[in-house]
């Protein structure tokens, strides 16, 4: 049996969980679905040897997400892929003879995708030994316990990037600023690094590009010399808008110095529906593992939460790499 599904791909994977008999084999980059979720759990209450195998990253891996802790205790063997790149399978093997493949994440997004379920041991054995070739490297939950999520970004949606700090010393080198930006509050900060984005407050009611929320740097800086602002909100926006360029430094600090994660950014201006409104540029954020001992001297906190870090960029990120390694 063959059968390829283009529609309502959650429900044939649903479906070919439910009529898993006694194993099953996940691979998956993304996996967010809680009715999925639910199935894994059903089938590891009617006896079904559940093994998932998902990327260790914030999109699996975060405050609100999936809990994968309840399915292990469960019984499922749940493994974290730790290497490099991505796991981007996206495939399951149920009863060692049929296989679920194709392009769709285990997630509620509404994409243009497929799945494809085959029916033949031989094909099976073939998937279950890539899997089994992966498991090196991968690890259990509990021994990642004190550990980050990697941090995804999509520059482009088919080309995921993973940032590390040499990647950021790079870009010092090639010439790129260094910024500092200041998260008020916890929250504040865990928005930043849910959205992979800095979010800044625009210090006044309308933004020049609101009407169909596309930048456009002619625009805006015809806007801003035809409207009447004050030269603080004025200074700020300039700032945000056309000084911070792309692959750019931002380092998140907490008002009282602390470091709390680093980042490059990743895209033009982009203005949001919020009330009040707000700017936002994409960060894929570095997150310390836990604040730094050492802090950042700040003269004031800027207004608008963000300000040119005036010392050595090449020194801030060997204190933040200090800091990622304790």
């Amino acid at each position: 049996m063959h059968k390829a599904t283009f529609q309502h791909c959650d429900t044939a994977v649903i479906s070919f969980i439910e009529t898993a008999r006694f194993s099953l084999w996940v691979g998956i980059c993304w996996f967010t679905h809680p009715l999925i979720f639910q199935t894994m759990l059903d089938a590891c209450a009617r006896g079904v040897s559940v093994s998932l195998m998902v990327n260790f990253d914030q999109v699996n891996f975060r405050f609100d997400g999936l809990d994968f802790k309840r399915l292990e205790a469960a019984g499922a063997n749940v493994l974290a892929y730790i290497g490099r790149d991505l796991l981007h399978h996206k495939c399951a093997v149920a009863d060692d003879c049929r296989v679920l493949t194709g392009s769709y994440n285990w997630t509620r997004a509404a994409q243009c995708d497929h799945v494809v379920i085959i029916q033949d041991s031989k094909l099976a054995v073939q998937f279950l030994q890539a899997m089994e070739d992966t498991v090196a490297r991968c690890r259990r939950l509990a021994q990642l316990c004190n550990t980050q999520p990697k941090q995804v970004v999509f520059t482009q949606l088919y080309r995921p990037t993973l940032l590390n700090m040499q990647d950021l010393r790079k870009n010092v080198v090639s010439g790129a600023k260094t910024w500092l930006v200041v998260a008020k509050s916890s929250s504040e900060w865990q928005a930043w690094v849910y959205d992979q984005r800095h979010y800044f407050r625009a210090p006044i009611g309308k933004i020049a590009w609101d009407t169909d929320g596309a930048w456009d740097e002619q625009r805006f800086r015809q806007w801003r010399l035809s409207t009447a602002i004050g030269p603080t909100a004025k200074r700020l926006i300039n700032r945000y808008c056309l000084r911070v360029q792309m692959d750019d430094i931002f380092t998140a600090v907490h008002p009282a110095g602390t470091l709390l994660g680093t980042g490059v950014v990743g895209s033009d201006p982009e203005l949001t529906s919020a009330i009040p409104p707000l700017i936002s540029r994409t960060v894929p954020w570095l997150i310390l593992p836990q604040p730094s001992n050492e802090q950042v001297q700040l003269p004031r906190i800027p207004k608008g939460g963000i300000l040119p870090y005036k010392g050595s960029a090449l020194a801030l990120l060997a204190t933040l790499e200090r800091a990622s390694a304790t």
